[in-house]
């Protein structure tokens, strides 16, 4: 009895979409020929969830080393069809030639007209052809899908730790891991000080619970990787890299922390760290747009010889054109505020205008205290965490210090702000009073405004007051 190996393979596409084209299927119906041919089956070779486009796949690869033994010429190979061998005519031709020149016969279930004649060998270069083309056709249709789905803002692929894959009215969604999202929080926090190394923030946040869905601690590679996965800033990038967009999900820290961070791993000591919005050393941050790529500007500070200097800069990637002093854009924006006048059509619209302020104020207000309060939930739960750890032994004494001095200070920064948004709220006549200081005398209310109220003024609605120039542009 002669003897053959048979070789299956299924990618995940067609495991999903093709029943009939799984591995148990292929291996029966090469069975069937094997026994009806009366083929002693030394060998099955099978891969699973691998492209046909390229020949690295381990049981393709082990099944060409058997086919070179010796001691095995004069085999057959029996596959179920000619685009389980490849789906790259190239690398069809290539193994088919191989193979030819070892003694070796091919038999395909599904094409039994292939052979070494004329007709045979046509037929087996329109078939690669007709399977190239449907490979290649199948992802330029995922990849349009794909990136289709990134410019939605929405994930595609598993959700990184930290977070969950979930659906949302149908599409693809990611919901924060209410287990492991608190401390990947507290990685991203604790390393954007520059006071730890990496090891130092992974044994910290690993003997705090952080572990893979697995159950194990992460390896010093996929840390590394989690701390420059621009997910957990809001973003979505396609696989790429061609399409970054804002995305829909819940970022787990804010963009002045991720970008910090990747001046800490990259070592560069005058990484200039862009400030969140809400900043009172750069309140003009998100309002005023370059003029060339019409994106808001960030800010941060530059580290100098012997003080800090402030900047307003474009950070866009492929555009970076703007880079002007703090006091320099600030002063130009104030000599432009002088000479803006409210129009009678504005005043008339000033009681509208304050309703509306009014309803957005307590939406905001609203949506920052149930921010705030969940923030303050997980610092709770942090701290209880981090006492069992320390008494069970799991934290060192100086981590657990660390840890504490991390948790106690965030816990103070949000009671801080709890406070101020409380104190923030006034009667809808104070508003009206306020608003009409605010349209006559824009300089002195730009001066004498905390944070929250300036970036309201110039984005709000009673941004109107001086929206005769909707953007500040610069070069």
């Amino acid at each position: 009895m002669k003897g053959a190996v048979i070789y299956v393979r299924v990618s995940s596409d067609d495991q999903i979409r093709r029943n009939s084209a799984n591995l148990p299927t292929q291996i029966r119906k090469c069975n069937d020929l094997c026994e009806h041919k009366e083929l002693e089956v030394l060998k099955v070779f099978s891969d699973e969830g691998k492209s046909g486009r390229t020949t690295d796949r381990p049981a393709f690869q082990k099944m060409m080393q058997f086919c070179r033994d010796p001691k095995n010429k004069g085999i057959t190979v029996v596959v179920s069809d000619l685009s389980r061998l490849a789906r790259n005519i190239e690398d069809q031709a290539a193994t088919m030639t191989e193979l030819a020149r070892l003694k070796i016969k091919l038999h395909s279930i599904d094409e039994p007209m292939l052979d070494t004649t004329a007709a045979g060998r046509l037929s087996a270069n329109l078939l690669g052809c007709i399977n190239q083309y449907h490979s290649d056709s199948l992802s330029e249709r995922v990849t349009y899908r794909m990136d289709a789905a990134v410019k939605a803002g929405r994930p595609i692929s598993l959700a990184p730790l930290g977070y969950l894959n979930t659906r949302n009215n149908g599409a693809a969604h990611l919901i924060q891991d209410p287990d492991r999202a608190p401390l990947v929080r507290k990685a991203f926090e604790l390393l954007s000080t520059g006071s730890y190394t990496k090891d130092d923030v992974l044994r910290m946040v690993t003997a705090m619970g952080l572990t893979t869905r697995k159950g194990v601690p992460l390896a010093k590679q996929s840390f590394h990787q989690m701390m420059v996965n621009p997910t957990y800033k809001g973003w979505v990038i396609s696989r790429t890299r061609s399409v970054q967009v804002k995305g829909v999900h819940e970022a787990i820290i804010d963009e002045s922390t991720f970008e910090a961070v990747q001046g800490v791993i990259s070592g560069n000591g005058n990484h200039q760290v862009p400030h969140v919005m809400q900043n009172e050393d750069f309140p003009l941050r998100g309002f005023v747009r370059c003029a060339r790529c019409d994106k808001p500007l960030t800010a941060g500070w530059s580290k100098g010889r012997s003080k800090l200097y402030g900047f307003y800069r474009c950070w866009t990637k492929g555009c970076g054109a703007v880079s002007i002093r703090k006091e320099t854009l600030e002063t130009h924006f104030v000599h432009v505020l002088a000479m803006m006048q409210p129009s009678a059509e504005l005043l008339a619209q000033l009681p509208e205008l304050v309703k509306t302020r009014w309803q957005k104020r307590n939406e905001r207000a609203e949506a920052e205290k149930r921010q705030l309060t969940s923030r303050r939930t997980e610092q709770d739960t942090l701290n209880r965490k981090l006492i069992e750890k320390y008494v069970s032994g799991a934290l060192s004494q100086g981590d657990f210090e660390t840890l504490k001095r991390s948790i106690t200070t965030e816990l103070a920064s949000i009671d801080a702000q709890l406070k101020a948004l409380q104190e923030e709220q006034m009667t809808m006549q104070s508003l009206m009073e306020q608003a009409k200081m605010e349209v006559l005398e824009l300089v002195k209310t730009w001066r004498e405004s905390g944070i929250r109220q300036k970036q309201e003024d110039s984005n709000g609605d009673l941004g109107r007051g001086f929206a005769l120039l909707p953007r500040f542009a610069l070069l």
